[in-house]
């Protein structure tokens, strides 16, 4: 996932020019981010909600079990000491649960629908071209299987 940075993109709305970042908070109520994001610079930028992982996830939940926090972290802690205590609060901890399903789900999908286990072209781009036309197939299978039956029933006459 990448943070786009307010002075980077500006969007003109009825009110007058804004920021990504805020059209952005106004559909995404948090962000759940993996251990690699986690930096200052990531938890200091403006923008919507963002929990980010300070640790592996069993680690997490482990901490956040064993020594549960409460409230706002302290007004002194660093970013990333204020991210951990968030992260071991009863919601913080509740939220970031959910980042498995979400985020993991659509690379299931990809190995078990599509088959796509290895790549068969060499080469950064070529790769991602790859990966893009197996998530467009996943994405198009998708919306075929869950069709009304007579748009299926159509599109089967028309294939033949």
């Amino acid at each position: 996932m990448s943070i786009v940075k307010p002075d980077k993109f500006v969007t003109q709305c009825a009110s007058g020019m804004i920021n990504s970042c805020s059209v952005l908070a106004l559909w995404v109520s948090v962000m759940l981010m993996e251990a690699g994001y986690l930096s200052s610079e990531n938890l200091t930028l403006p923008g919507p909600n963002r929990l980010i992982a300070t640790g592996k996830h069993r680690s997490l939940q482990q901490r956040a079990a064993a020594e549960p926090a409460q409230g706002p972290p302290p007004p002194n802690a660093d970013p990333i000491r204020a991210m951990d205590h968030r992260l071991r609060t009863p919601q913080g901890a509740a939220a970031y649960r959910r980042r498995g399903p979400i985020a993991e789900t659509p690379n299931a999908w990809l190995k078990d629908i599509t088959g796509l286990r290895r790549f068969a072209r060499r080469g950064l781009k070529a790769v991602q071209d790859e990966s893009l036309l197996a998530a467009m197939t996943l994405n198009l299978l998708t919306m075929f299987r869950t069709a009304p039956d007579s748009l299926q029933h159509r599109a089967w006459i028309a294939a033949g």
